[in-house]
C-alpha cells in the first residue's frame, strides 16, 4: 500500500473513531438519540456549533470542552494530511507529464535536426 493512502486510512479511522466515541458519550451521559449525538458530535469537532443542542449536564459540559480541545486540531491535522496527500498526487501527475512533454520535444527536435540535414544534402 502507498504511504499516502496509509496516511489518508489512518486519519480517517482516527476521525471515525472519535466520530463513534462523542456520539456514544452524548448518547448515554444527555440521553440523546444516536443520530442527535452524532451530529452534536460532528457539529463540535468541526467547530461549527449551531447551538441547537448543548449539553445539560456538569459532567457533559467539561468532557464537551475538552474533546473540543482535543479533537478540533485532529480533524485540521486529518484534513491537511488528505490535502496534502491530494496536492502531491496532483504534482506528481503534472511532473510526469511534463517530463512526457519534454520527452516528445527532444524527439521532434531530432526530427527536424535530420530533416535539416536531409535537406542539406539534397542541395
Amino acid at each position: 500500500m502507498k504511504r499516502g493512502k496509509l496516511h489518508i486510512l489512518t486519519a480517517l479511522f482516527i476521525l471515525i473513531v472519535l466520530i463513534f466515541f462523542g456520539t456514544w458519550f452524548f448518547s448515554i451521559q444527555e440521553n440523546w438519540s444516536y443520530v442527535d449525538s452524532f451530529y452534536f458530535t460532528v457539529m463540535t469537532i468541526t467547530s461549527v456549533g449551531y447551538g441547537d443542542f448543548v449539553p445539560t449536564h456538569d459532567i457533559s459540559k467539561i468532557a464537551t470542552a475538552i474533546f473540543a480541545m482535543f479533537s478540533i486540531p485532529i480533524v485540521v491535522f486529518v484534513l491537511g494530511v488528505i490535502a496534502k496527500t491530494y496536492f502531491e498526487r496532483r504534482i506528481s501527475s503534472i511532473e510526469r507529464r511534463m517530463s512526457e512533454m519534454l520527452m516528445r520535444e527532444k524527439v521532434i527536435e531530432k526530427d527536424v535536426e535530420e530533416l535539416d540535414e536531409d535537406v542539406k544534402e539534397v542541395k
